[in-house]
């Protein structure tokens, strides 16, 4: 019995970080098709058009009093669709930490994503 307990318990652990590790940041850059893609550790990378972007401002009050909807937040690293509890803004954040933050709108949504180089490495 205590066998089955433990392997069950191994395998919601592994799930739950496999999950995790999809949705987690890895890096962003701009592809030779003037696309930006946006991709996780495991899964499929998200792939923006630039041309169907427009560039945003950055105000200093953006990533404040922040609501994940359907995202992940981890010390620095944030993923996923976030909304503003005060100006009810929709965002999406793809954030590891590091680099100047860009914020464009594409889709409804306000992109927030630092760390963006030209091309895959």
């Amino acid at each position: 019995m205590n066998h089955s307990r433990l392997l069950l318990t191994a395998a919601i652990i592994l799930g739950v970080v496999l999950l995790f590790l999809t949705y987690f940041p890895k890096k962003a850059y701009i592809n030779k098709q003037n696309e930006l893609v946006l991709k996780p550790v495991l899964g499929t990378a998200r792939v923006i058009p630039l041309s169907e972007t427009t560039a945003c401002e950055m105000s200093d009050t953006l990533l404040s009093h922040l609501i994940r909807t359907n995202g992940l937040s981890l010390g620095r690293y944030q993923t996923g669709y976030f909304r503003n509890r005060h100006t009810k803004q929709k965002l999406y954040l793809f954030l590891c930490g590091k680099g100047e933050k860009k914020c464009f709108v594409y889709d409804g949504y306000i992109y927030v994503v630092d760390n963006i180089t030209t091309e895959e490495e």
